[in-house]
């Protein structure tokens, strides 16, 4: 039976073979014929806007740069400096001027002079909480802070004198260290108004020589304030480098 059965299922698939193939050939004759019907159009997508570019430089500072500091702020520092240095720093009351016996300088902090007329006012501004009169006695002590307070408003203080003295114009148009020399002979207290007014007109020479003309520079030694020498010097060859930058204005 077995023998007879598969010619019988080889002849089966034969049919469908054939079944098949008439189904390509006869029901869909030919090549297909295109639809008569306009494909409906795609949309194209819309572009999408751009953003404008940012006006940037072509290397933009994307971190800006730390100012310096201004000129006055260094001149201040640059005098606070030089002046230190002549002065020194001492915490309690001193005479500066122990061999002269027209003047008693008590004294305090970096130069602070105890006597002159503001100087119970300007402690009780700049630091209310210290006994002026135990400070001037030299019952009591100030800290180091304290006389670097009292220092920074004497140095402002002078500036401003100076700038009186000698003219705002000038003042500005002189270079660091001859501000600080202005200040300096100011803060000592030999800035005089004949010298300034010999600054004023451009005359920096005669200036200097009239300057040294003064008697605490001649008798240093022997009002026991020897280092007023060096530091009356100092300003004037400050002052010197000024001579042949401005000519004196003619009379």
């Amino acid at each position: 039976m077995s023998s007879s059965a598969q010619p019988g299922a080889i002849e089966r698939r034969r049919k469908v073979s054939r079944w098949l193939n008439s189904l390509s050939h006869s029901s869909f004759p030919g090549k297909r014929k295109p639809s008569t019907l306009a494909p409906t159009p795609v949309p194209k997508p819309t572009p999408r806007p751009t953003a404008p570019k940012p006006k940037f430089e072509a290397t933009p500072k994307t971190v800006p740069e730390r100012q310096p500091a201004s000129n006055s702020e260094t001149d201040i520092l640059n005098m606070m400096e030089v002046i230190e240095g002549f002065e020194g720093i001492r915490l309690k009351a001193y005479d500066a001027q122990p061999n002269n016996p027209k003047v008693h300088d008590t004294t305090i902090g970096i130069g602070h002079n105890l006597n002159r007329p503001d100087a119970e006012e300007t402690f009780a501004e700049l630091l209310p909480d210290v006994d002026f009169e135990k400070v001037k006695s030299g019952e009591q002590e100030i800290t180091e802070d304290e006389a670097r307070t009292l220092f920074k408003h004497d140095i402002i203080k002078k500036v401003n004198e100076v700038k009186e003295l000698v003219g705002n114009d000038v003042y500005n148009s002189v270079p660091s260290d001859v501000k600080t020399a202005l200040v300096n002979a100011r803060y000592r207290g030999d800035l005089t108004e004949e010298v300034a007014e010999l600054i004023n007109e451009g005359n920096w020479e005669a200036a200097g020589k009239k300057y040294l003309e003064h008697d605490q520079y001649k008798n240093a030694e022997q009002l026991g304030i020897p280092g007023v020498i060096k530091r009356m010097d100092w300003n004037k060859e400050q002052f010197d480098t000024m001579i042949e930058k401005v000519k004196p204005d003619p009379k």
